[in-house]
């Protein structure tokens, strides 16, 4: 399913993010793409609040895939 919104604030893509994040559950796959500036490291801030991530959140840009440790599962392995 592709989604595309336009959000004018930092604090309505880290506030979607965090609803993104709340519906996330074991196995689910999220790929951000956009340019450089779109918002996607915001985004995943976001996502990752809600997950109790520990450590920093940083640029998905130029990766193949991130893990980030959390207290909440979100990846079976």
């Amino acid at each position: 399913m592709a989604e595309q919104q336009k959000l004018e604030r930092v604090e309505d893509t880290v506030a979607l993010g965090a609803r993104l994040g709340q519906q996330l559950r074991a196995g689910d796959v999220v790929v951000l793409s956009g340019p450089l500036g779109a918002g996607k490291t915001v985004l995943a801030k976001g996502i990752a609040a809600t997950m109790d991530v520990e450590g920093p959140v940083t640029s998905p840009t130029y990766v193949l895939a991130r893990v980030h440790p959390a207290r909440r599962p979100a990846v079976r392995r």
